[in-house]
């Protein structure tokens, strides 16, 4: 006796691109906020980020040394410490 049933009809679409994103363009992000900071098993500084203009779940853990280079305007200073900790609160 077989457990699988036969598929009738796929359920699940895809999911739409954000309003205004047009093929060829790309979406221009900017650091709004640190969450959390950690240090990974290698010794690099992690720090999660929420986007600018990007919903919530969008969040993402990333090196401190990449954003620093990428967006020298937005300062960690008073979100990181150099001991890996945050001082961030919820």
């Amino acid at each position: 006796m077989a457990l699988l049933k036969k598929v009738i009809q796929l359920t699940q679409k895809s999911q739409p691109l954000p309003e205004g994103q047009i093929e060829g363009v790309q979406l221009n992000l900017f650091p709004k906020v640190v969450l959390d900071c950690r240090i990974n098993d290698g010794g690099q500084q992690k720090i999660l980020l929420k986007w600018k203009n990007l919903p919530e779940f969008e969040r993402s853990w990333e090196e401190v040394f990449v954003i620093v280079e990428h967006f020298p305007q937005f300062h960690l200073e008073d979100d990181v410490n150099t001991d890996g900790s945050s001082i961030v609160r919820t």
